[in-house]
């Protein structure tokens, strides 16, 4: 599946299939993403031949005109050419300017012998380019372009994209690549994320030991990679940076295409690099052995005491600010451990002198010193949510990543918020279970979920959802080593992203868009673009209906066939047709794929279900699971589906709470010999096995006899990344209705970890009564 020419053809007969290659069905379905705000079609046509010719009528759309040309060009093996000035020839295309027009906002008219493109500034009718060029369709060897009149402009201001290079480095060439998928589909903002832990990424001639040193490290780390497969660990050092003239380059590449360039330098933490090579910037005592540490978080921090840690970061700033016009510079600000500067004398002296509380009031201190500099530079501050913590710098804008809760807190209190909470906009977050796949085995992050996604949280009143100034997603590339993998996590979910931070919200239609989305498939098939194949997987659900098991199947993407197996061998073009929920009520092995035109289209869907006394069975919970990991809900702890070391979502019920512990009603006196439930220790996702299992059984519901109990002394071992224990009570010869787990945590997560005196989470699958 991942060969392109193959790729080709499925989504081609996938297209096919949907009646879209016909004239008339092109008529009938225009396929635009972002969906435009207004847009009414016609019964015109304005066809495309060697005599087209692309017009503008003011120098600042010379690229936008040039651009259209190229891609009309190569698209149809026409000699579309470039005129500036007026022309009165059949099949011009005019772009011009129109100052009644709102700043991003455009206008397409297309007719029988024209189409005219206007907006008020050049990047208004860069976006009109971006529409006209979806509109593109073929009957034959004939290209045209039908008849519409489009009004469309953006909801959020900011349309953004993140990209991770310090992880795994991706040249310019990958980088101007990423811009022109963003450009495509309307998005305005690149967030580029250039320094960290594990690398950093940009030249400063001031400090040339950040790209002599603090730009490589011994090797690609990262052993979970190689142990999947994903990339191949040669022991040669690995790194390398942009130099200041390949930032210029990329910076003027991202304006012609309407993309700002947000750069991010991290600060007070994600420093590793730097302290690698200018140790000291460091806090008093740090031990030099444990500066880099990859695949984890680093503990380690700039040091808020020295004077010499704002001259450094102010020069830094001085060059940055020379390479990128934005108007934010992105400064991190997240995940800084205070370890370091509670023992730091320097530290503790700036909090005395400073009057600060804490090291929580320090971390605002180093925030609000950095923007007041930045402000003097007639620029703006923009961090992750933490920034939050000890007090908001005066002028800052707040990234909110860890939930809504950020943004909501910031938009509170008229500070600027752009909403990329973790779930669902994490691109590196994988959005589907399958074997050894690229990406963070976190939350599934899909199609689906991001395009219902809301940005502008229901807590803020109308006056403060102003303040929501846009919408973003990330790609963090701890596991994503290829680039390949990177367009793969990036599409097809960048399209819903678009119509999100483009679309308002009362246009949203997710329907709609799937019908749309078979067209983009085939331009992206077009282009080579390596995208995930999530949209043509199975998802494979349970349901308990009229106290029934039943199954459903679905994919993501319309008009797909789904075949399906229920003893565990693999589904064919001649398997069981899906055509609605089915019962299961035996353990048995479903297996199902996606066909078109007699065509594997997916890999194989497979989940083991387990049938025994407890399922289906009605489960009281005693505290609540978390809403992003609700292993199939309240039905999840009896759904006969287990859960997994490589994703956290699927089968799994995730609880933040010290206690989890839940009530499995049998609904009459049974005979019990064994109970078991499943625990899942993933470290990295400060998930670790409960320090204590108890199982209960009781006839009544209020009285009950402990059946087990253990204790686990290793639960907070470093040793243990991913692993699934399952505590069993065999052999128990005893009778009741209702039977209790319970998983405890005594002890906070220990002092090696990242996430120090937290509690950690509890996940939990399948509660089994045999």
């Amino acid at each position: 599946m991942n060969n392109r020419k193959t790729n080709v053809l499925f989504t081609l007969a996938l297209w096919m299939l949907l009646g879209a290659c016909s004239q008339s069905m092109v008529r009938e379905k225009i396929s635009i993403i972002p969906k435009p705000d207004h847009m009414i079609e016609n019964k015109d046509l304005l066809k495309i031949n060697d005599q087209m010719q692309v017009v503008y009528l003011d120098e600042s759309l010379a690229f936008a005109a040039n651009y259209l040309a190229d891609q009309l060009s190569a698209r149809t093996k026409m000699n579309v050419v470039v005129q500036e000035g007026t022309t009165t020839g059949a099949g011009t295309v005019f772009l011009t300017l129109d100052s009644t027009e709102a700043k991003e906002a455009y206008s397409l008219i297309i007719n029988n012998t024209k189409a005219t493109l206007s907006a008020s500034t050049p990047s208004g009718t860069f976006y009109a380019v971006q529409s006209l060029l979806q509109l593109v369709q073929s009957s034959g060897d004939q290209f045209f372009l039908p008849g519409l009149e489009i009004k469309d402009e953006p909801r959020f201001a900011w349309r953004g994209m993140h990209l991770d290079v310090s992880r795994h480095f991706f040249g310019v060439d990958k980088i101007k690549k990423y811009i022109d998928y963003l450009s495509m589909y309307k998005l305005n903002t690149f967030h580029w994320h250039l320094t960290d832990d594990h690398g950093w990424r940009i030249e400063i001639k001031k400090y040339p030991l950040l790209t002599e040193q603090a730009a490589w490290r011994e090797s690609v780390g990262f052993p979970s990679n190689q142990a999947k497969g994903l990339d191949e660990d040669d022991g040669k050092p690995y790194g390398g940076f942009y130099t200041q003239e390949e930032v210029k380059e990329i910076v003027k590449y991202a304006q012609d295409r309407q993309v700002t360039i947000v750069p991010e330098i991290e600060m007070p933490a994600h420093t590793s690099a730097v302290l690698k090579a200018y140790p000291d910037l460091a806090c008093e005592g740090l031990d030099m052995e444990k500066i880099v540490r990859e695949g984890t978080l680093s503990r380690n921090v700039f040091c808020a005491g020295k004077e010499e840690t704002f001259d450094f970061l102010e020069h830094v700033m001085d060059e940055v600010l020379t390479l990128f016009p934005s108007e934010y510079i992105h400064v991190g600000g997240d995940e800084a451990p205070k370890d370091h500067w509670e023992v730091c004398n320097l530290c503790q002296k700036r909090i005395k002198t400073e009057q600060l509380a804490d090291e929580h009031e320090l971390q605002s201190y180093f925030i609000t010193r950095m923007e007041k500099y930045l402000n003097g530079k007639e620029r703006k501050l923009i961090g992750w949510d933490e920034i939050l913590e000890g007090g908001l710098a005066p002028n800052a804008a707040v990234m909110s990543w860890r939930g809504v809760a950020g943004g909501i807190a910031a938009a509170k209190a008229h500070h600027e918020a752009v909403m990329t909470p973790g779930f669902p906009l994490y691109f590196n977050h994988r959005p589907i279970d399958l074997k050894n796949s690229p990406g963070h085995s976190s939350t599934n992050n899909t199609i689906t979920t991001v395009y219902n996604y809301e940005p502008v949280p229901e807590e803020l009143s109308e006056e403060e959802a102003k303040y929501v100034i846009g919408v973003q997603a990330n790609i963090w590339t701890e596991y994503i080593p290829k680039w390949e993998y990177v367009e793969s996590l990036l599409f097809p979910r960048l399209l819903s992203l678009s119509e999100i931070a483009w679309t308002s919200a009362d246009r949203k239609d997710f329907e709609d868009f799937r019908q749309r989305l078979p067209y983009h498939l085939d331009r992206l098939d077009q282009m080579g673009v390596n995208y995930g194949k999530d949209p043509f997987q199975v998802a494979i659900a349970m349901q308990l209906k009229k106290g029934q098991q039943q199954v459903s199947l679905s994919t993501e993407l319309p008009g797909l066939q789904i075949r399906y197996t229920t003893d565990g061998t693999e589904p064919t073009i001649s398997s069981t047709l899906y055509k609605e929920p089915f019962g299961c009520t035996k353990t048995s092995t479903i297996k199902a794929a996606s066909f078109v035109n007699g065509r594997l289209m997916s890999e194989i869907s497979s989940v083991d279900y387990l049938s025994h006394k407890a399922t289906g069975k009605r489960v009281a919970y005693e505290n609540e699971f978390n809403a992003k990991y609700d292993g199939g809900g309240d039905f999840g702890l009896v759904d006969g589906r287990f859960g997994f070391e490589e994703s956290i979502s699927f089968a799994w019920q995730g609880f933040v709470s010290p206690t989890m512990e839940a009530i499995v009603d049998l609904e009459e006196i049974t005979a019990i010999n064994s109970i078991s439930a499943g625990f899942l220790s993933d470290q990295r996702q400060w998930i670790f096995q409960p320090d204590q299992v108890i199982f209960e059984v009781s006839d009544d519901g209020e009285n009950f006899k402990e059946v087990f109990d253990r204790k686990y002394s290793d639960s907070r071992t470093e040793s243990v990344i991913q692993e699934v224990v399952r505590p069993t009570a065999d052999d128990l010869k005893v009778q009741g209705r209702y039977v209790r787990v319970r998983a405890i945590n005594h002890t906070p997560i220990p002092d090696w970890h990242a996430g120090v005196g937290k509690m950690p989470w509890i996940f939990v699958d399948e509660l089994v009564v045999e």
